[in-house]
């Protein structure tokens, strides 16, 4: 366990303990079960993983928050059961076979593993209270095992810039992209080159009020509507194709939310008609955003604090839904 006085801190500059299973240069040789720890400890922890259990069991005695670093297993943890209301995120730290994961101490400091992982491992989140819903977490008790293909693509207009800075959306295997002013087919471009990055499990897609709201761009109402839709097929055509080839992937489309223009809102009717008769088709997710108004919005077409807190619970509501088909 490592002393005070040689801890690596977190980014607030707190002190961040650490346990791991070999003597290391920041180590003091104490043994864990008999180092004083404060309530407010943040830990970081990489036991043996025969000691999991009773290393989670003394720091939920001594009433502290820790990130723990486990492997994958077949079957659930024996901890699991006691543990799981207090997990608030995880994300997988390295999949079988990757190199450069673990570090570890020599004489000339520490060198990275060139071996690749014995195992898949998770760091998962723990928590001194209970916890709610998290991407990370819902992966992870839904499907513990997960090899390559994790990542969670958020992908869309200006109106889920937002999640860029909400806490929900805030770990390694979640990748936000908002484009502000974004046509369809840029949201479908983006998606493309995301894909190609992070290897998904889950796609949520939201776009498409910015291609009813530019008159500007077009001859006049009847060719907008024809674009928005010729880019929608293009868009769900792309879709179709990711799901042939990574088949486990799930897709979440969003509805256009209402706006303050009736003129925009009728035209949205028939694009979100479209979005929802594909998602029926291919057997995906649609979030029709009902419980949001134009009230909620800050100005035009953007969602205020309050709206945007029911998109965020709308989208873990989805993805609670994407878990129970197999995640």
């Amino acid at each position: 366990m490592a002393l005070d006085s040689n801890s690596m801190k977190d980014e607030k500059g707190n002190i961040l303990k650490h346990f791991t299973p070999f003597q290391s240069p920041l180590s003091s040789g104490i043994n864990v079960f008999t180092q004083e720890i404060n309530k407010q400890e943040n830990c970081y922890i990489f036991p043996s993983f025969n000691l999991v259990l009773p290393v989670m069991t003394f720091l939920k005695e001594n009433s502290c928050s820790y990130t723990i670093v486990i492997r994958a297993e077949n079957t659930t943890p024996l901890w699991l059961p006691n543990f799981v209301n207090f997990i608030s995120d995880a994300f997988v730290l390295g999949i079988k076979g990757q190199k450069d994961v673990l570090k570890y101490p020599t004489k000339k400091g520490y060198v990275s593993d060139r071996y690749g992982l014995q195992w898949n491992l998770w760091a998962v989140r723990v928590q001194n209270f209970i916890s709610g819903s998290s991407y990370g977490k819902m992966l992870f008790l839904n499907n513990p095992t997960i090899t390559s293909n994790f990542h969670f693509l958020c992908v869309g207009d200006s109106m889920i810039r937002f999640f860029l800075s909400d806490k929900k959306f805030r770990n390694p295997m979640v990748h936000v992209y908002s484009e502000g002013g974004g046509l369809i087919r840029n949201v479908q471009y983006n998606i493309q080159k995301m894909v190609d990055r992070y290897p998904p499990q889950t796609i949520f897609v939201h776009a498409g009020v910015n291609n009813l709201s530019k008159c500007y761009l077009y001859l006049n109402e009847f060719h907008q509507l024809s674009v928005a839709h010729h880019e929608l097929e293009s868009l769900i055509l792309l879709l179709e194709n990711i799901c042939k080839q990574f088949t486990h992937v799930k897709v979440i489309m969003s509805s256009i939310i209402i706006t303050k223009d009736d003129y925009i809102n009728i035209r949205s009717e028939s694009l979100n008609a479209t979005m929802k008769q594909s998602c029926i088709e291919h057997q995906w997710l649609f979030m029709d955003n009902v419980n949001t108004n134009s009230s909620h919005l800050r100005d035009n077409v953007h969602l205020n604090e309050d709206d945007q807190r029911i998109l965020t619970n709308n989208v873990y509501s989805m993805l609670k839904c994407v878990s129970h088909v197999g995640i």
